[in-house]
């Protein structure tokens, strides 16, 4: 009898160890498997006809979290992740719309389309016109990161999730033919410089401070060293027996132009490293 109620416990034992581990994995152990960020929870919000689906693109605009519907959105700051691996909550209440964990950094689903033609593993990633939405990212603009696999939609019907390296960027489209033209990427390098100017003045400000330190420099020698070629011309001119000071004056006049424009980048590297 006791041999009989020892295996008894031994045969529950065993059911009770290995079947959690040979069963199916649950939508938790799936999504920690996809997802290699840490998500925390936003107040969402959104339509009422359009609810939030995994993989979603959220922006923070006019001071609230909503899905993203602009394509190349300067708002985006991350997508919905409903099966986070880790998630910060805190104590928050969500009193507009929907409390949902979002990741903002890191490899997670997000939903795309093939809007702008099949993804491939390595294309950016950027909001589409459809809320929530991504698509592959083909001229210069806001990005919310890096596929990390391929995807096969041709069409703005066409959706799925894939796995995104999350990090937003701003990036510039490759040089193909139906990339922009130097118009539109020079307008682009104005409106990066001109986010970079509110988002953090202090730094553009070094790089201000040392440009115009650093022409300022080549402008005075270059000044500098006009004027007195121009003279030593105009004195070889008159004078060609004193041939020799002459041509040690202009010569002493490069090396100070040369010392000038090199106090200049001294200057300069010294702003920027501030």
């Amino acid at each position: 009898m006791r041999q009989i109620l020892k295996n008894f416990i031994a045969v529950v034992f065993l059911l009770v160890v290995l079947l959690p581990a040979t069963s199916s994995p649950t939508k938790a152990q799936e999504a920690a498997e996809e997802n290699f960020g840490i998500a925390y929870p936003v107040d969402i919000l959104h339509p009422d006809d359009i609810p939030i689906e995994n993989g979603m693109i959220v922006s923070h605009k006019n001071g609230s979290y909503q899905l993203s519907d602009e394509a190349y959105d300067r708002s985006i700051i991350g997508a919905v992740s409903l099966f986070p691996a880790i998630e910060f909550v805190g104590n928050t209440t969500a009193t507009n719309g929907d409390e949902i964990p979002i990741i903002s950094f890191g490899v997670s689903p997000v939903l795309v389309s093939g809007e702008s033609g099949p993804i491939v593993k390595g294309d950016f990633i950027t909001a589409s016109s459809e809320p929530g939405v991504g698509m592959k990212a083909t001229k210069s603009g806001f990005t919310l990161g890096i596929a990390q696999e391929d995807f096969n939609g041709s069409t703005a019907q066409d959706k799925n999730l894939i796995k995104v390296q999350i990090g937003k960027d701003f990036t510039f489209a490759q040089d193909t033919p139906d990339s922009e033209t130097i118009s539109d990427r020079l307008r682009d390098i104005v409106s990066l410089s001109a986010i970079a100017a509110i988002d953090d003045p202090k730094e553009v400000l070094k790089y201000v401070v040392a440009g115009v330190i650093l022409i300022t420099a080549v402008t005075i020698a270059f000044i500098s060293f006009s004027r007195t070629s121009q003279k030593g011309i105009e004195a070889l001119g008159r004078n060609p027996l004193a041939r020799s000071s002459i041509m040690t004056g202009i010569f002493v006049n490069i090396l100070i132009s040369i010392t000038i424009i090199g106090a200049g980048i001294a200057g300069s590297y010294f702003v920027v490293t501030l």
